[in-house]
């Protein structure tokens, strides 16, 4: 590098006047605030043309003209502009541009290495010239999509230039290819700053200059529109102040003819351009160049956006946008779907980004490296980790499927693991939905320890809590609201509410039931216990409450007078029938059952083991063991059960009191229906202690010591566990909403509705079938019948009529018929509103397939050929075949097309026995598939390929890249 001294005379040697004498010697010179600019120059130095030899001028544009020289002092071929008329307003406008650029320093923005002036007064500068051409002549010169996708790199460097122009206050205005100029290296220079804007310098919007030398729209306008037409933004077409989101739309633009080959905005006239760019938005990348990829699209719009404020703010932004793309990662613009994101996953692994990385590295250094070569490359580590990536995703799948029954929760666990951009998404969604139909519970913020107690309102909605606190807690389960009512404070032993939730009834260790309404406010205050009241409840009609107490009474307070009832005994696990006469329970010192009258203080001990309390006043109650004796409390009337074979441990009443459901020792739960004594029984686990129904009789819940419980649908008698709870349950009275503990006393919501489905379906359902509009589902039940869920009302029906497990189902096209098959091939067919079937003729393979207009049937055969059965008849047609087939199918028009196991395609037409032969796939097919206008049908084989055949004939595409089968 030169000192200073000789820095000075080489630039300055030719511009000294005559008689000015000799410089300062270093030694002598004093140092200045170099960052001050009051020692700037106020005109720029006169040089003499012999300092350059001149080449010819290459570059021609608004302004000025650039020319190819040597300086002869250095021996180096630079660049020289000059202004071309020698006006005022452009002779400014040329300083201005001289100064701006003089001041950013930046390796992709054109450094200025002297300026000055010709004796005559013509202004110039001169730059560094770089070996190579425009970027529009580089775009021109890449037809081709893939071969212009390497100028993005230098669109990079062109907004990282911008960047650092905005950082310091510059916007350029006349952003354009033609002012790009791409070197032989790779290297990008932003030059022609001639419309540049100072914003820190407060510069008002120029003038409407006197020169205009716009002959066509890619010519910079200089007047009141700054700028070139086709990449202007609209304010500026509008002769607006532009501002660092103009350059941003202009960078867009730029991107966007790069990536189109062609500019947005194109016309025959200037003004036919600007109509346009203030008329109406460019034609979308994406449907101009569909290869574009999707996160380009994104970054081109919002660049491109009309309004200003939906653009990026500045330069600095939109580069750190494009250099994520460039790296891979995700762009902030762009919000991915799932698809997208796993395409971009697949481009992120290890073997892709070793691959991308020395393909960039070569491109850069080296500069040999093909696009299409490194797209190669990255193809096959792509390939290499998705077959990778496949297998353990795969692996997921199967370990979260074989979880579903027996642990629910382990296999959403699983599932966890699944990255989000896996291909198996699909099947997981699939899964996670039987695994919550099974039961997936919700947590809920209230502890469920033995310091707590809760209550649950008849309609579900309500959880109130007590404990060792002086609040009432209470959860609104629907919203998942929470409000405290403060008792002032009264600790409270126990807590009750009413069916519709409006109050709430609590026991304190002041001796006193204290009665609150749902909104905080204290009703009543009932005294009278001589100790403290350990239990309260409600009668079933809401019109009294019933506590105990430790000073050994039961008493019964009327809520809208002042009467009470005194038992002197301690009853715990209360029954209380509906009219509340009738109280039934345990007594807490002597452990004996008793019936008490609440009419009266008479009371009377139940003479056996497991008691229960119907609603209309029947008594339930176990003796030895096995035998159940029922008493009708008004009456006095008795009977007898006939014995169960298993000794009894819980007896309770459904809310209709026409059943009594009971438990015993061995883990069976009976339901004896007491108007026929018909009985179905269910098979749960260990010795059960708790016993559950709702009002509406929909599922029983059946539960034993450490163990989770068993919800029971009571139509299918199909039993679900639901993993991870524990006893003691509390339930809406419509039962959608079940609440259990957990092990570690946590409590759990359980919506009984989301396992409906489930519940109703045999565990080992198989050939589910959607009806055309979606209002019903068919599929293989329980005792091998076919059951059909209306999902508006969701009630089903039973079809019976196979005697082996059902494999297939499907509907007609206006679905009134459903055709089913089982194990032992056998095939029916069903009228889905008169719930009538008919056996078909002959056996069939484990598929049906309906004609478009629903007048035929048809199925393989179970030995060879093809059954077809007119549906109105229930005639049958054997079309036969060599050897078997596995797949049928008709077209739109009603062919009828059938592959064998060899891969022959035979196509019959409507009516006719005898087969053509489309022609052979080479292996076995496992799926096929008519377009929907009959044109073509698609093969999906056992070799990776699939394979598209005319209707027309002739040879199939064939389209590959399976690494397996295709299914």
């Amino acid at each position: 590098m030169a000192a200073p001294d000789d820095q000075d005379a080489l630039g300055h040697t030719a511009t000294l006047p005559a008689g000015t004498g000799t410089r300062p010697a270093p030694s002598e010179r004093q140092p200045h605030d170099i960052d001050s600019g009051h020692l700037d120059l106020e005109t720029l130095p006169v040089i003499d043309p012999e300092t350059y030899v001149f080449g010819h001028y290459f570059a021609r544009g608004g302004m000025g003209r650039i020319a190819a020289v040597r300086d002869k002092r250095l021996g180096r071929v630079v660049a020289i502009k000059e202004l071309i008329a020698n006006e005022p307003a452009l002779i400014e406008r040329f300083k201005r541009e001289i100064r701006i650029t003089a001041r950013l320093e930046h390796p992709a923005i054109v450094s200025i290495h002297e300026a000055g002036q010709w004796p005559t007064g013509e202004p110039f500068f001169v730059m560094k010239k770089v070996a190579g051409r425009s970027l529009k002549e580089a775009i021109d010169a890449r037809p081709m999509f893939e071969e212009r996708l390497s100028l993005v790199a230098s669109v990079i460097a062109i907004v990282d230039a911008l960047a650092y122009a905005h950082q310091c206050g510059i916007i350029h205005r006349d952003l354009k290819p033609a002012n790009v100029l791409v070197g032989e290296f790779g290297e990008t220079v932003v030059i022609d700053w001639g419309l540049a804007k100072d914003l820190r310098a407060g510069e008002e919007a120029d003038p409407i200059a006197e020169y205009a030398q716009a002959v066509s729209a890619h010519v910079t306008v200089a007047g009141s529109l700054l700028g070139t037409p086709a990449y202007m933004a609209p304010e500026q077409a509008r002769g607006d102040v532009a501002d660092e989101r103009s350059d941003v739309y202009a960078l867009g633009a730029i991107l966007y003819t790069v990536l189109a080959g062609v500019p947005p905005y194109d016309g025959n006239t200037q003004a036919e351009v600007v109509a346009r760019v203030l008329d109406e938005a460019p034609i979308a990348i994406g449907e101009r160049q569909p290869a574009v990829p999707i996160d380009l699209q994104t970054i081109v719009a919002r660049a491109m956006a009309r309004a200003p404020g939906e653009r990026y703010p500045s330069a600095r932004e939109l580069a750190a946008d494009l250099k994520r793309f460039q790296t891979g990662q995700l762009v902030a613009a762009h919000k991915y779907s799932r698809g997208q994101l796993f395409a971009r996953w697949l481009r992120r692994h290890r073997g892709s980004v070793i691959v991308g990385v020395a393909a960039l590295v070569a491109l850069v250094v080296l500069g040999t490296a093909s696009l299409i070569g490194i797209v190669g490359e990255r193809d096959r580590a792509v390939a290499a980790e998705y077959r990778s990536s496949v297998r353990s995703d795969a692996l997921v799948i199967a370990q979260a499927r074989s979880a579903v029954e027996v642990d629910p929760h382990q296999a959403l666990r699983w599932l966890a693991e699944l990255p989000v951009e896996s291909a198996q998404w699909p099947a997981a969604r699939l899964v996670a939905a039987d695994a919550v139909g099974r039961g997936v519970p919700r947590p809920l913020p209230v502890a469920g320890d033995g310091d707590t107690e809760m209550a649950l309102s008849a309609d579900g909605r309500w959880l109130v809590a007590v404990g060792d606190h002086e609040t009432i807690q209470l959860h609104d389960l629907a919203t998942g609201g929470k409000r405290a009512i403060r008792t002032g404070g009264d600790r409270m032993t126990d807590v009750a509410i009413t069916r519709d939730g409006s109050r709430i009834a609590t026991g304190t260790t002041e001796n006193t039931v204290v009665v609150w309404n749902a909104d905080g406010s204290k009703r009543r205050t009932f005294t009278g216990h001589d100790g403290w009241v350990t239990g309260v409840s409600f009668t079933p009609d809401d019109k009294r409450v019933i506590s105990t107490g430790l000073d050994r009474t039961t008493r019964v307070w009327d809520l809208e007078g002042d009467g009470v009832r005194v038992l002197q005994m301690r009853l715990r696990g209360r029954d209380v029938s509906r009219d509340g006469r009738w109280v039934v329970g345990l007594d807490r010192d002597s452990d004996r059952a008793y019936v008490w009258d609440t009419t009266s203080t008479t009371k009377s001990e139940i003479e056996g083991e497991y008691h229960a309390l119907s609603l209309d006043g029947t008594l339930a109650w176990v003796e030895k063991e096995r035998t159940i004796q029922l008493k009708t409390l008004a009456t006095g009337a008795r009977r007898s059960l006939a014995e169960v074979a298993e000794p009894i441990t819980q007896l309770v009443f459904s809310a209709d009191a026409t059943q009594l459901i009971v438990g015993t020792h061995g883990g069976t739960v009976q339901v004896i229906d007491l108007r026929t004594d018909a009985r179905w029984s269910y098979r749960a686990s260990g010795s059960i202690r708790g016993l559950a129904t709702p009002d509406t009789g929909a599922w029983i819940a059946a539960w034993s010591k450490d163990a989770p419980v068993h919800l029971i649908d009571a139509r299918s008698h199909e039993g679900r566990i639901l993993t991870g709870s524990r006893g003691g349950v509390m339930r809406s009275k419509d039962g959608v909403r079940l609440l259990t503990s957990d092990p570690k006393q946590r409590l759990l919501e359980w919506t009984t509705t989301s396992g409906s489905s489930v519940l109703a379906a045999h565990k080992s359902s198989r050939g589910i079938a959607v009806a055309p509009d979606g209002s019903r589902i068919a599929f293989g039940g329980a005792n091998h019948v076919l059951r059909i869920w209306n999902a508006g009302t969701r009630e089903t029906i039973d079809l019976a009529g196979h005697t082996a497990p059902i494999t297939h189902a499907v509907w007609s096209p206006n679905g009134a018929l459903i055709a089913s098959v089982d194990e032992a091939k056998r095939a029916w067919l069903w009228d889905a509103s008169t719930r009538r079937g008919v056996s078909l003729q002959g056996r069939a393979m484990s598929m049906l397939e309906f004609s478009p207009d629903g007048t035929r049937l048809a199925a393989p055969a179970d030995d060879q050929g093809v059954r077809v059965w007119d549906v109105a008849s229930g005639t049958m047609t054997l079309l036969p075949t060599q050897p078997w087939v596995g797949w049928i199918g008709f077209a739109s028009d009603g062919r009828l097309a059938g592959i064998s196991s060899d891969g022959m395609i035979r196509i019959w037409e409507p009516g006719s026995t005898r087969s053509s032969t489309v022609g052979t796939h080479g292996s076995i097919v496992h799926d096929a598939a008519f377009s929907p206008d009959g044109a073509w049908l698609a093969t999906a084989g056992h070799d990776g390929i699939v394979r598209l055949w005319p209707r027309s004939g002739g040879e199939a595409q064939t389209f590959g890249g399976h690494f397996s089968w295709v299914t």
